[in-house]
């Protein structure tokens, strides 16, 4: 809460010379004398020449006041020139902060009476010398310090979008409204109650607030700082052109000669009052400029990086006051905002010296310096390895570690930041702070008080358990494992995230598994798979993946209905839960295993499979190649599948895999080398190709993955060795290879036997028409194809058609995915025949073809008409009209085991939506998922379907998004699916005002009693099935 105190106004007089001022305004009234401008041009121009506004002058008009920083900055902000001329009213308002923790607001209230007492007792000696002498309310810093991180420094600036929230908006209002009785305009009619409204202003925000602080905090123990909202401040801080303005009228040679101190005169040794306060001021707003990109260099440029190093140094003369303290805080703050995200200035300030400094500074008295020195620390080390390697040789490890025990949460926040970035990428120094005894510390932040270090924390975990076994089982062993499963459960999601990712690397080591299960993760795990986030569902499922490998595991996944939810689940991330659920029925089609059987032989799961895959992607060479597949040269191995995707292999690695691969092509089953050869020069990359052709030339493969290698027709060929000897071959996949016409065309003649193929995928190539129509002859000698994936392909409707009738054949086809091509109408209908032939078809891709009406209906009504089990089908963007809505709803209704059902980015508006809603209606018990987003789409559709979707049990989610429902349409759909408000998606896109664009036809006084009847009109209509 912020308390509106009035004090005694006074003025400060001291024998000092003019200060400096930065005025982003000037009053036509002010007197020439008033200021002294820094800009020689302005005086070449002419006394009568008015300066321009952002212009900084030296104040001159008494030439021995001396006007603290205080009254220059507020909380990052530039006061104008005019609240300088009326400072006695402005200081008649003292801000009081209630502080957020308990221990801070004791610590405050102390020092609070402790500085009153002694002004108190300093005015009544000083009364009848200087009755102009002013009163001020200190806290630890007399002057408004900066945020500690970018965001909130940007939201000071508001040089980006405040958080849309409504406290947020709350607080801008109030103080918008307040400040506009202060703005330049009616400064002269309303300066003397400036001090009143500002006061008012605080005092009805307290009351809005209650015991909310004004501005964000970094932690529960941060302080809330006050703010005075001024108007021309305000305009300034909220307008990017206007901060342009500010550099481009010399603020930033004027700040650079700042911040230096003034030489000493006549061997004055003494202290002077506020000595400091020009360099943290000009450090200060330096800082601020520096958030902007295009400016950080313009800084360093001019010279600021010296003087900041220097400003670092400053307490090395024996001073220690708090304007020393606060010197050098804001020079380590300008440093983190000049080297952000810029990685030249990072080196710069390597080579002028500032990393020992701020190393040194770890060890201050000061908390506040600590954590900025940090903090400077943090951002300097990411992603440069030679101010990583400095800050390691300038022994700042051990003083880290200790600070992660601190209980100040900012500043083992700071410390875990620091290391975390240096470990990152950094194989050796990982080594080191593991050595240093850094694993126990960072396991104990996993219960902090502070999300963000537990964040910070789990992180950093996870990066440590991709070193060793051993490591893994350390980490385990010391206590992680229950800290990361309970921040499974926070609301937190990044701190889920996070602890996911800890666990998933956990959990790749045997004999964490079984204690990770056993702990209670498997719950936590597989409730975060109903994620909407990629990045947490990915984390939770790989862990899953990596428990699952354990048979010991089994029964708990039964136990918790982890095997049904993995097979039946829809999620971004299939391939590790659809892994998982495998690898479980196979234990479980085994039956119990026996001890001693357990002894006796070795278990083929465990050692059928070599994976290499699951790091990090990495450059691998002969030496690194010949450690990695070491496993592979044991006698008496059984490795059936291996996996050397995600690492690019040089001719080095690759002349080391050649014989190993060799040896144990007769023995393979399953090869992926998707991948592998990324970032080489394609001469290197074909040479790999050819050894591993080679290699495996004669092996009897059932499955080969040569995915994302950009293969082309060369790429292709140099595989030929390899694809001519596959005799039995039954998947093959070749996604996002850039096979073009003529690649096509040798995969065609190097493939000669396909009568055992089951699944081709040819995903995101550039294959075109005369590209499909070779496809085509390998589906042609393929009979027992079931899984024929083309998306993506820039086929076209010749080659859709050549592909139509090349499907003919593939009787036993369950999964077709031919979306985004451009096949048109007539290859939609040829499609429509080939479709009318499947029996077993269960999963249907046909999004973005230009199907249009006529074979949107031509394939409905196949479908409909056939006895396939259709459980996925998909038809969006096709230019799908109300037209073909019957056709389409008779053929949803025909099939009872849909579950997934797809419409979206049609034109089927209110009349098809609800022929769609009254076609599952009845029975239908599978379906889950119904997306009709971006189909015109106004209240009655809505409702239709949200009636439909309550009714079914298990329904997961309805998608109605991008369509132009009225607010009103909004809430009755609400209503109706309050008892289960989960299942309807966001409604971000939705455009209430679209209703009455798309009704152009209709007269606005009679829109709603032609909507009436509208909706009379559907609810009769029935669904023909015999279309």
């Amino acid at each position: 809460m912020v308390v509106a105190e009035t004090a005694e106004a006074t003025m400060v007089f001291t024998t000092e010379g003019p200060r400096i001022s930065f005025s982003a305004d000037l009053s036509s009234s002010d007197s020439e004398g008033d200021y002294i401008c820094i800009n020689p041009e302005n005086l070449l121009r002419g006394k009568e020449e008015q300066v321009k506004a952002g212009d900084f002058e030296f104040l001159s008009n008494t030439q021995t006041m001396l006007t603290a920083a205080d009254e220059l900055f507020s909380e990052g902000k530039l006061l104008p020139f005019w609240q300088a001329k009326h400072s006695e009213k402005l200081q008649n308002v003292t801000l009081k902060t209630k502080v957020v923790d308990v221990d801070e607001v004791e610590e405050e209230e102390e020092e609070d009476r402790r500085v009153k007492k002694e002004e108190t007792v300093h005015n009544s000696t000083k009364e009848q010398e200087n009755n102009n002498r002013g009163s001020w309310f200190l806290d630890d810093d007399p002057s408004p310090r900066p945020p500690n991180c970018t965001v909130l420094w940007k939201e000071l600036l508001r040089l980006k979008k405040q958080r849309n929230t409504k406290t947020t908006n709350t607080t801008t209002k109030a103080s918008s409204t307040k400040a506009s009785s202060l703005s330049p305009s009616s400064s002269s009619s309303s300066t003397s109650s400036s001090s009143s409204s500002i006061g008012d202003a605080v005092k009805e925000e307290s009351e809005k607030k209650g015991k909310k602080g004004l501005e964000r905090t970094r932690s529960v123990t941060m302080r809330i700082r006050p703010m005075i909202h001024v108007p021309l401040v305000t305009t300034v801080c909220s307008a990017e052109d206007l901060v342009n303005v500010i550099v481009d009228g010399g603020a930033v040679p004027a700040l650079m000669t700042h911040l230096q101190a003034p030489p000493y005169i006549d061997g004055d040794l003494a202290q002077k009052p506020f000595e400091h306060e020009v360099e943290k001021g000009s450090a200060f707003a330096l800082g601020l400029l520096a958030i902007k990109p295009e400016y950080q260099k313009l800084i360093v440029d001019k010279g600021a990086l010296p003087h900041l190093v220097n400003l670092l140094k400053r307490s090395k003369d024996g001073s220690t006051s708090r304007a020393v303290n606060s010197v050098i805080r804001r020079a380590a703050d300008a440093i983190t905002n000049l080297a952000h995200e810029n990685s030249s200035i990072k080196t710069r300030v390597r080579l002028e010296g500032g990393i020992p400094p701020l190393v040194d500074l770890l060890e201050f008295s000061d908390s506040k310096v600590q954590r900025a020195a940090a903090g400077a620390l943090r951002t300097l080390a990411f992603k440069n390895d030679d101010n990583k390697n400095q800050i390691v040789d300038c022994s700042a490890l051990p003083t880290l570690i200790l600070m992660l025990g601190s209980e100040d949460a900012a500043i083992h926040y700071e410390a875990v930041g620091v290391i975390g970035n240096l470990v990152h990428s950094s194989p050796n120094i990982k080594k080191e702070v593991l050595s240093a005894g850094a694993l126990q510390p960072v396991i104990g932040l996993l219960s902090s008080c502070c999300p963000e270090s537990q964040r910070e924390a789990a992180l950093l975990l996870g990066q440590f358990a991709s070193t060793d076994s051993d490591c893994k089982v350390h980490i385990v062993q010391r206590g992680a494992v229950r800290p990361l499963i309970e921040m499974l459960q926070s609301p937190d999601v990044q701190l889920k995230e996070m602890s996911a990712f800890a666990l998933g690397r956990l959990a790749q080591d045997s004999h964490n598994q079984a204690g990770i299960a056993h702990s209670g993760g498997l719950g936590p795990l597989l409730k975060l798979l109903d994620s909407r986030n990629g990045s947490l569902q990915h984390n939770a499922a790989f862990a899953l993946y990596g428990l699952a490998d354990n048979e010991d595991n089994v029964s708990d996944f039964i136990r918790v209905g982890g095997i049904q939810k993995l097979q039946d689940g829809e999620f971004i991330v299939q391939l590790y839960a659809k892994e998982c659920s495998k690898m479980i029925l196979e234990v479980l089609k085994k039956g119990p295993v026996c001890k001693a059987e357990q002894v006796s032989s070795a278990s083929p799961c465990k050692e059928t499979v070599f994976d290499i895959s699951k790091d990090k992607r990495a450059f691998i060479e002969a030496e690194e190649a010949e450690e990695l597949l070491k496993p592979l040269k044991e006698p008496g191995n059984v490795y059936t599948k291996i996996c050397f995707s995600n690492r690019s292999f040089g001719l080095g690695a690759a002349r080391v895999a050649e014989p190993i691969l060799a040896s144990l092509k007769d023995q393979l089953k399953v090869v992926d080398l998707s991948d592998f050869v990324a970032g080489r020069p394609e001469v290197e990359a074909l040479e790999v190709m050819n050894i591993f052709s080679s290699a495996l030339d004669g092996s009897v493969l059932s499955s080969l993955n040569l995915s994302d290698n950009a293969l082309g027709e060369k790429g292709v060929r140099a595989f030929g060795t390899l694809l001519k000897s596959l005799s039995s071959l039954e998947e093959l996949y070749l996604m996002n290879d850039g096979i073009s016409k003529e690649a096509a065309q040798a995969v065609s003649e190097l493939i000669p036997s396909t009568e055992k193929l089951r699944v081709l995928h040819f995903h995101n190539n550039m294959t075109g028409d005369e590209g499909a129509v070779a496809i085509s002859e390998v589906v042609k000698r393929s009979p027992l194809l079931e899984n024929f994936r083309c998306s993506s392909t820039r086929v076209g409707e010749g080659g859709g058609i050549a592909l139509s009738e090349a499907l003919e054949n593939c009787t036993l086809m369950e999964k077709l995915d031919l979306r985004d091509n451009m096949f048109g109408t007539e290859a939609g209908v040829s499609l429509s025949k080939t479709l009318s032939r499947f029996e077993h078809l269960a999963e249907v891709y046909l999004s973005y073809l230009n199907l249009e009406d006529e074979g949107a209906i031509a394939i409905a009504n196949a479908l409909k008409d056939s006895a396939a089990p259709i459980e996925v089908l998909e038809m969006a963007g096709n230019d799908i009209t109300v037209e073909a809505a019957s056709a389409i709803a008779a053929c949803v209704a025909a099939k009872q085991d849909l579950n997934k059902l797809n419409l979206s980015e049609n034109e089927l508006k209110d009349e098809g939506c609800v022929q769609i809603a009254k076609s599952v209606e009845e029975e239908h018990l599978k379906l889950q998922y119904i997306d009709m987003s971006n189909n015109y789409i106004r209240r009655a559709g809505a409702r239709a379907l949200a009636q439909v979707v309550i009714k079914k049990e298990g329904f997961k989610l309805l998608n109605i998004d991008g369509n132009i429902m009225s607010e009103e349409g909004i809430e009755e759909v609400k209503e109706i699916l309050k008892k289960t408000p989960e299942v309807l998606g966001a409604l971000d896109e939705n455009d209430p005002d679209g209703e009455e664009e798309e009704d152009d036809e209709e007269d606005e006084e009679k829109e709603g009693e032609g909507n009436d009847e509208l909706e009379s009109k559907l609810k009769k209509l029935e669904v023909n099935e015999d279309d």
